[in-house]
């Protein structure tokens, strides 16, 4: 939300039509949740959905700004975050 309030003065000057893409997951479905585990995660993709819903219904009257919220499906990892980098 940072990032895009940050952005949000040059979204508005583009000549074309200015896009924000929210990445998600499935995790982040209440409606159909089926997980035990990775609480954390599908946490905070539940909230970013509706972080997508609030600028979505924010600028639905504005046609230069397009937001979408997609799940780019599975993607190979362990979930868990490189430690080393922090090291």
């Amino acid at each position: 939300m940072r990032v895009i309030k940050a952005f949000y003065p040059m979204l508005k000057k583009s000549d074309d039509t200015a896009l924000i893409l929210n990445i998600s997951s499935e995790a982040g479905r209440i409606s159909r949740c089926y997980r035990t585990n990775m609480i954390d995660y599908g946490m905070a993709k539940a909230a970013l959905n509706m972080a997508t819903m609030n600028l979505f219904n924010t600028f639905k009257d504005d046609d230069r700004i397009n937001i979408f919220c997609v799940h780019p499906g599975w993607i190979r990892t362990d979930g868990k975050a490189d430690n080393r980098i922090c090291e």
